[in-house]
């Protein structure tokens, strides 16, 4: 295979998205460079996922298996809570630090202010 010289003859990705596994409902469609792509903001529920190079705007492969990925996130609730104890933490451990280090031994085991 011969060397591409252009960056316009690279290969990119055409990344397909939809609600059902025959991808009749397309929800987007991405032409991504890399091959680890990282998506958020998705709403609760099942999404279906594939992907084939393109070059030139013209396929040089065939469409990938179909993934299935389901998004279910956590209730408000439970991020709320998860947020609260990990703000004790953070305080807990900001005390301890702050506090230890107002005391501290010597080589004799002495504790001094």
């Amino acid at each position: 295979m011969p060397a591409l010289d252009n960056a316009a003859d690279s290969v990119e990705y055409q990344l397909q998205e939809a609600r059902d596994r025959q991808f009749r409902d397309l929800i987007a469609e991405y032409q991504v460079r890399d091959s680890a792509t990282v998506m958020s903001g998705r709403t609760d529920g099942q999404r279906y996922y594939r992907l084939r190079a393109v070059r030139n705007s013209q396929p040089v492969s065939r469409w990938s298996e179909t993934v299935s990925v389901e998004t279910r996130h956590h209730s408000l609730t439970r991020a709320f809570s998860f947020f609260t104890v990990g703000a004790a933490v953070f305080v807990l451990t900001l005390l301890l630090v702050l506090r230890g280090g107002r005391n501290y031994s010597t080589s004799d085991g002495a504790i001094r202010d």
